[in-house]
């Protein structure tokens, strides 16, 4: 409807190199200015991402105004190399209203556990 939102997130394959690492370790937002949305290993997704596998793919997103220029070189920097395709897919968003949960006010993601519970 009118009210629909979506994101583009895009896959990237882990590369051997990066097995085993921390989405956390590799602080992710700032070193490359994406988000990790999901992790896809043999089909099923996983949104609480951890730790990274080799042959998996890793959906992310980036902020808004991100020009396309700008992340492609941050998905050449993280594999190492620009793949000739990337996929793409398009992930609907909806809104929440957190007033609705007064223990969520005035905490952010961290403090309210959003991506664990």
């Amino acid at each position: 409807g009118a009210d629909s939102v979506s994101m583009q997130v895009v896959g990237l394959e882990i590369p051997s190199r990066l097995d085993g690492c921390s989405v956390y370790e590799l602080n992710l937002r700032e070193a490359f200015r994406f988000s990790a949305v999901a992790l896809e290993i043999g089909g099923a997704l996983d949104v609480r991402v951890q730790k990274l596998q080799a042959g998996a793919w890793l959906w992310v997103g980036f902020e808004f105004d991100t020009v396309q220029a700008e992340a492609m070189e941050s998905i050449r920097e993280f594999l190492g190399d620009l793949p000739v395709t990337l996929p793409v897919r398009q992930l609907a968003l909806a809104s929440f209203a957190v007033d609705e949960r007064p223990e969520w006010l005035g905490k952010n993601l961290v403090q309210n556990r959003i991506r664990n519970d």
